[in-house]
């Protein structure tokens, strides 16, 4: 009996999620439309009238163009980024610190590459401190922060009549419209406080949303309810994901992952050996479904249900599998490490964060992974720029100086693409000026002869290699002077 109410449940959420409210028959459930919002600004700072029609018409844009536009990826919740094309290697490329902790908010990614994640105040000493919402560049600088409640669950951001729009859900019974230079557009007071349930955003902009109350609301683009539906029971926890071929999957704190038809009828379900509480499924291509749980165990079942691996942590594992496009499955767990597994469940890299992973990583299309930590950071893992060439040389002859270097030590976790020597003429008094670009080689080039020099003259040089992160360290700065046959 509990089986069957949970899959009615969590079929009809998926349902209005992912194919709108015209698919259910909602009747008296549904709340007024005419609930108004707080008040809408412009970048100007001056209320501005409904400019975005109901279901957001045809200047709503397509999810697609950004690469992680909500929780777990798209409408679906797979948890699988198509388009992340780059090997992870796992390299610290930077981590920034907000106020307090990033508890279960976790990463959404903009088109531009900018990054939102939510924060709570939970000072070490446990007194309440600063929680809001932060904006991240791509170099780990923060832009700007909203200051507000706080923000346990994951943002959304969504684009329409070009302007995008990050979407956030509070603790004191709100959910906020701002845009991406950090100005609010609206609010919508739910007057009950009470935690929300991440975001979704379906192809139209109407947002969804569940909270504590038991209630699934449906708000329009411009901050007016569109429905609101009493479900009888707390929506919190693992969030539903749906497979290619309709089928249902969601973890519960009775220990078992649930596979259910789009019908609501029970297809199969996996026990775990604790309670699946926060942690929800990810679908790979292949269509195997991952999920953590509380027995510190990530799981990957095979599509019909039987146990295909799993992998054992230090912690429990309260945060959500992500996805990247070559099958590798990354994320975090209270035993404070993010983990990156191959499809066959080894281990392919881990990095130690300060403190427990409650938030899901979010993977970009460089294959960049991202990921909130309770000790106030948010961590950026992919790969870096190499170290500089060693061995670096300069050997001089008649109208010449030939400069000879070695292979990085380190190429920085992705592949070497070629090599610069820089060079800069150096005066009688020592002054030579900037150095400037000399030459661009391939990346099995390891010695480059300068011709274009004067006997006699110094000539000072260095060489860096590059790889698709940029630049690396600059070599140690050697000399050559070009000597005329005696």
């Amino acid at each position: 009996m509990k089986a069957r109410k949970v899959s009615t449940v969590i079929m009809l959420i998926l349902l209005m999620m992912v194919f709108g409210d015209e698919m259910l028959d909602v009747g008296g459930g549904v709340g007024s439309v005419e609930e108004k919002a707080g008040e809408r600004i412009g970048d100007d700072g001056v209320v501005i009238e409904e400019e975005i029609m109901e279901g957001g018409g045809e200047r709503v844009r397509d999810l697609s163009e950004h690469p992680w536009p909500m929780f777990q990826h798209d409408a679906r919740h797979t948890g699988y980024n198509p388009n992340a094309v780059y090997d992870n290697p796992g390299r610290l490329k930077w981590r920034c610190r907000v106020n307090e902790r990033i508890a279960e908010s976790s990463p959404v990614i903009d088109s531009m590459g900018n990054i939102y994640v939510g924060s709570v105040g939970v000072k070490e000493s446990g007194e309440e401190g600063d929680s809001g919402l932060y904006a991240i560049d791509q170099e780990g600088r923060i832009k700007w922060c909203v200051s507000l409640d706080w923000v346990w669950s994951s943002p959304a951001v969504f684009s329409f009549n070009e302007k995008t729009i990050i979407y956030v859900s509070t603790r004191d019974g709100k959910i906020w419209s701002i845009f991406a230079n950090g100005t609010t557009v609206w609010w919508y007071d739910f007057t009950k406080r009470s935690a929300g349930s991440s975001l979704t955003i379906d192809n139209n902009g109407i947002i969804y949303l569940s909270r504590t109350d038991a209630f699934l609301y449906a708000i329009y683009p411009n901050g007016t309810l569109k429905w609101k539906i009493r479900l009888g029971v707390n929506l919190l926890g693992s969030t539903p994901a749906i497979g290619q071929d309709g089928t249902i999957y969601v973890g519960s704190d009775d220990t078992y992952l649930y596979a259910i038809y789009p019908n609501g009828t029970l297809k199969w379900k996996f026990k775990t050996g604790d309670s699946i509480y926060a942690s929800s499924p990810a679908i790979a291509s292949d269509g195997t479904v991952y999920i953590g749980s509380d027995d510190t165990y990530l799981y990957a079942i095979y599509p019909n249900g039987p146990l295909k691996w799993r992998f054992k942590t230090g912690g429990v594992i309260k945060g959500s599998p992500s996805i990247s496009a070559d099958g590798v499955v990354y994320f975090g767990s209270t035993d404070t490490y993010v983990y990156a597994l191959y499809p066959n469940g080894t281990l392919k890299w881990k990095y130690k964060t300060g403190w427990y992973l409650y938030s899901s990583p979010a993977i970009d299309d460089e294959g960049n992974v991202y990921v909130g930590g309770f000790d106030g950071y948010l961590y950026c893992f992919g790969a870096v720029a190499p170290s500089e060439p060693v061995g670096v040389s300069a050997e001089s002859g008649d109208g010449y100086v030939e400069v000879r270097w070695g292979k990085p030590e380190d190429d920085g976790g992705a592949e070497i693409e070629g090599y610069r020597v820089y060079r800069r003429e150096v005066s009688g008094s020592g002054d030579g000026g900037n150095f400037t670009l000399l030459a661009d080689v391939g990346s099995d080039v390891y010695r480059y002869r300068d011709e274009d020099v004067v006997n006699g003259w110094r000539y000072e040089y260095y060489v860096v290699a590059y790889n698709r992160e940029g630049e690396g360290n600059s070599s140690e700065v050697v000399m050559g002077v070009a000597k005329s046959r005696q």
